[in-house]
């Protein structure tokens, strides 16, 4: 993540098996970097769920990992879920939290996880184990401008075939809308 700079995120994630999560972080270990559990607390303006989300809308995230905070500004580009972002990091993630409550944002998830990432090519790939979701595999690219986000795609297709991922377990949501779907299902 170029830190500060306005990014256009092109991410497709896969809803795998533990066991398939498993194995391809051993048989690709010389790309994986270490585990390390991450917090995002996800905030809306303006909406108290993602039912009342309208796309374009800036979704407001803190990360925590490995006792780094960023927070991220995402906005919804494109049909195809393609996001602009800016990043920076924050000297202390509660502070920015109640920042934004103040200022009247909405906490609408608390996504708890536990991520191994690494690179192929020009790729990110992240294996997570989310609490109360199960495991993914993220294929990220970061582009600056629309132009490159076909590129990406297609970058991410040729990793995501390398790697043994099938488009029918692709996810379309994110982890923040699935768990407040599921939270939702339970209510």
């Amino acid at each position: 993540m170029n830190i500060g700079l306005s990014m256009i995120e092109v991410e497709v994630k896969y809803r795998v098996e533990g066991k398939f999560a498993s194995s391809l972080v051993m048989k690709h270990r010389e790309i994986f970097r270490e585990s390390v559990p991450q917090r995002d607390t996800v905030f809306l303006l303006g909406s108290t769920s993602f039912d009342e989300f309208v796309p374009g809308s800036p979704v407001l995230r803190v990360r925590t990992s490995g006792g780094i905070s960023t927070v991220t500004l995402k906005r919804k580009l494109m049909p195809t879920g393609e996001m602009t972002e800016i990043e920076t990091t924050v000297g202390n993630a509660a502070a920015a939290e109640e920042i934004f409550s103040n200022l009247g944002l909405t906490l609408v998830t608390d996504v708890v996880k536990t991520r191994t990432s690494g690179r192929i090519s020009d790729v990110e790939v992240c294996v997570d184990e989310v609490r109360g979701l199960g495991w993914f595999v993220e294929l990220e690219r970061l582009v600056t401008n629309e132009q490159e986000v076909s590129q990406a795609h297609i970058l991410i297709s040729r990793t995501a075939t390398e790697l043994g991922l099938r488009e029918d377990w692709i996810e379309q949501r994110k982890y923040d809308e699935l768990l407040a779907d599921r939270t939702k299902s339970k209510e």
